[in-house]
């Protein structure tokens, strides 16, 4: 994470927008020393975004799953619909 004071982002805005885009590094815009604003390229916000989601969903898998509710795992699944296909 890059800290960049506040008054200076302006002016280099450019340098600092490629820099997120290129190497998908991370602004913390600050002022007065202290930590104000987190920038980031979009790109970089929709990668974390996705990744907050699937934690998410695999904390309700983890959940559901102690609450006794049953998830196969890929060689389960394959299984189950091989039996499902061949049954016919």
């Amino acid at each position: 994470m890059i800290k960049v004071p506040s008054s200076s982002f302006i002016s280099h805005y450019d340098d600092f927008s490629k820099r997120c885009r290129d190497n998908g590094e991370i602004l913390c815009l600050t002022n007065s020393d202290e930590q104000e604003l987190i920038i980031m390229s979009l790109k970089e916000f929709k990668r974390r975004e996705s990744i907050i989601a699937l934690k998410e969903k695999l904390l309700d898998i983890e959940a559901a799953q102690q609450n006794g509710e049953k998830y196969y795992n890929l060689d389960e699944l394959n299984a189950k619909l091989e039996k499902i296909i061949n049954t016919d």
